[in-house]
This record gives C-alpha cells, sequence and structure tokens, in this order.
C-alpha cells in the first residue's frame, strides 16, 4: 500500500508542476517592470535552496516521500531553516515564473501545488516520525517551508 501510495504521490506531483508549463491562460495581468527583478531574485533563492538540499541529500535522496532505508535525519545546513527545502525552492521558482510569465493560471497551479506539498509533507512527516524519533522535537523547532 505504501509503494503504490508513493507512486501515487510522485505521479501527481509531476503532473502538476508540468501543467504549469502547458500553452494555456485564464486570466492575464500586468505588474509594474519592478516585480520582474523581485521575480528574479526569488527565482534564484528557490534554484539555490534546491541545489542545496540535494547536495546535503545526496545519497538519501529519493523522489518518493518514503525514506530509504540507511537514511539519517538531516536537520543541520538548510534543513535547518526548512524541513522541506526542495518543496520551499519549487514554490519559490513557480511563484516567480507566474509573476514573470503575468498569468493567473500559473498563480493557481502555484497555490494547488502547496496545497500538494502540504498534503505530501504531511505523509511523509508520519513516515519520518516513525523512524527518527527525535523528528518530533525537528518538526517542533523547524518550519515545513
Amino acid at each position: 500500500m505504501k509503494k503504490a501510495y508513493n507512486i501515487l504521490l510522485v505521479t501527481l506531483q509531476i503532473i502538476i508542476m508540468c501543467a504549469f508549463f502547458f500553452p494555456m491562460s485564464l486570466l492575464k495581468f500586468r505588474l509594474p517592470e519592478a516585480f520582474n527583478y523581485g521575480a528574479y531574485t526569488l527565482f534564484v533563492l528557490g534554484v539555490l535552496c534546491v541545489l542545496i538540499a540535494l547536495y546535503q541529500l545526496r545519497h538519501q535522496l529519493s523522489p518518493f516521500p518514503s525514506p530509504r532505508k540507511n537514511s539519517k535525519l538531516i536537520n543541520s545546513g538548510i534543513f535547518r531553516y526548512s524541513r522541506h527545502p526542495i518543496y520551499f525552492g519549487i514554490l519559490l521558482s513557480y511563484l516567480s515564473l507566474s509573476i514573470l510569465f503575468e498569468d493567473v493560471y500559473k498563480l493557481v497551479l502555484t497555490a494547488v501545488l502547496y496545497l500538494f506539498f502540504c498534503w505530501k509533507s504531511t505523509f511523509e512527516e508520519n513516515l519520518l516520525m516513525e523512524r527518527f524519533p527525535k523528528y518530533k522535537i525537528y518538526r517542533k523547532k523547524t518550519p515545513r517551508f
């Protein structure tokens, strides 16, 4: 059951993330050009969060929410600031692209992705609490995203 749920979550994530890039638009909006500078900054920060987290995870990385067999709890580095820095970085990047494309469709999908990451991370954290008793303490001290 866990394996099927893992596959379902990863499949849904891929669908949502790919739908963002469909050539579709609900409604365009205009922002002052100064917002573009902030959006570029958010994009770079998002990508950096993802890259730093990927580097810290290295051999423990898995596309699935279930922790790998020989994994260890990481609560230092970027994980000191966010329990899910990869999700956080993806959300920052998608938000910035939504602003740059000035598209409500992309903003809505970013919100859907946020809700999805909340759901997926709740499942993941339940597994992490089973595996690592110290995760409950870490969870209380560190924000989700």
